[in-house]
């Protein structure tokens, strides 16, 4: 026997033993079945029906906000150097206008329709504004930064003309016959 409690050195030896043989088990993730299963309870509902709902008001607000721009009149305006060069409803261009802008490193070329907006000539080393293509909806603009000439399709109502559209893209002026002496509309 020992001296301490009277156990023996033996039995020291069988717990030690008996502790090596227990294993550590590991869950079986794969092919066991949880006793705990998910509940769907009525707050769980609740906040389904809330996201649906709102969802549902996005997008019904997204299709009434385009069926609103549908019904203004579209405006082409092109702005040079921060100022208002051309604002005129689109509807005036019953035949393809072409309007040349000098530049200080050449020109730009924009072309306006009754249906569509678009630069497409520019002497701009990367070309971005010509790459922009057709603006035919509210809201789509190009930019030629090098430039500083800004294009837009904005809305309008009906019959209301700004009356700013006669800025040129230097004085500001236009010249006796009502044309812009430094664009030339073709």
């Amino acid at each position: 026997m020992s001296r301490m409690g009277g156990r023996s050195d033996i039995s020291d030896e069988k717990e030690i033993s008996d502790k090596k043989k227990h294993k550590i088990h590991l869950p079986n993730f794969g092919n066991t079945v949880s006793s705990r299963r998910f509940r769907f309870l009525p707050g769980d509902a609740v906040i389904c029906v809330v996201i649906a709902l709102f969802c549902a008001a996005f997008i019904l607000g997204i299709f009434l906000y385009r069926k609103q721009d549908d019904t203004k009149e579209k405006y082409v305006k092109i702005t040079v150097n921060g100022e208002v060069f051309l604002n005129h409803p689109m509807s005036l261009y019953s035949k393809p206008q072409r309007y040349v802008l000098p530049t200080k490193d050449g020109q730009v070329v924009i072309d306006i329709s009754s249906e569509e907006a678009r630069i497409s000539q520019s002497d701009c080393p990367d070309q971005i504004c010509v790459k922009q293509g057709a603006l035919k909806k509210i809201g789509d603009g190009a930019v030629c930064l090098p430039n500083r000439i800004v294009v837009q399709i904005v809305a309008g109502e009906k019959g209301e003309d700004s009356g700013i559209g006669s800025a040129d893209a230097t004085s500001g002026i236009l010249d006796d016959s009502g044309k812009t002496p430094d664009a030339v509309a073709r």
